[in-house]
């Protein structure tokens, strides 16, 4: 989502300064202070706005297959050793 921000000048450019020096954008600062301030983190935030859709697959007949969240492919991934993009 696009927003406009009013900064005071000494803030935006301490905050330019540090997101060149990590070599980042000056929005992913902005988010990873704004999850700071909120008590979240990039897992616990994705989780809140992310909604899972179940939307069984059906096999063949009486097989049923439940949806899973991107959480939950994540998790067996990783346990396969799988690398995510």
């Amino acid at each position: 989502m696009k927003t406009t921000l009013e900064i005071p000048d000494e803030l935006y450019r301490q905050a330019k300064i540090q997101a060149a020096h990590e070599n980042r954008k000056m929005k992913d600062l902005v988010t990873e202070g704004l999850r700071l301030v909120l008590g979240l983190t990039k897992k616990t935030a994705s989780r809140h706005l992310r909604r899972m859709t179940r939307a069984p697959v059906t096999i063949r007949r009486g097989n049923v297959i439940r949806a899973l969240s991107n959480d939950e492919m994540a998790r067996l991934l990783e346990r396969s050793g799988e690398q995510l993009p």
